[in-house]
């Protein structure tokens, strides 16, 4: 039996709303959140505990999800925590929006790049979600389905 994949996810607002009901329970699990904002310690958020930024190596996880801007930052800041690279993953759905045609195939190529993430996330429900959907052009959300369909079958 395959061990599910763990992971803490970087941000409470609306990308992690998008991103986090298109997670497949059964492959990648959710340990907790990571928000900064003193209103959010010692808070849940779909069902799970909200840590602070400082409380990131107190955790054990495969992958740490960044789903909040800006994720350059993150990634920086991240990295002088010491986290490795290869556990942080950029989750920018955001910029789709912006250069479709050009970030599509580079950021989906960028999930793959984590073993077991493109299996982990449910395209239907991420390109459907309501923070996407409307506003991600129909063409784009059925190339976003077909990748993710072809590479996780």
């Amino acid at each position: 039996m395959q061990s599910i994949m763990t992971a803490l996810c970087f941000g409470t607002g609306s990308m992690a709303e998008c991103i986090v009901p298109a997670i497949r329970q059964e492959a990648l699990e959710i340990k907790a959140y990571i928000d900064e904002r003193p209103s959010m310690r010692g808070t849940t958020y779909a069902g799970k505990p909200v840590i602070d930024f400082l409380q990131i190596p107190e955790w054990s996880f495969d992958y740490i999800l960044v789903a909040c801007r800006p994720a350059e930052l993150i990634n920086v800041r991240l990295r002088a925590l010491g986290i490795p690279e290869e556990k942080i993953v950029i989750m920018d759905v955001e910029k789709l929006l912006q250069e479709p045609e050009i970030l599509c195939p580079a950021l989906l190529a960028h999930w793959r790049a984590f073993p077991g993430l493109a299996q982990a996330i449910d395209p239907s429900v991420l390109v459907n979600s309501p923070w996407l959907k409307g506003v991600l052009p129909l063409k784009l959300r059925d190339l976003l389905r077909a990748k993710f369909t072809k590479d996780t079958v």
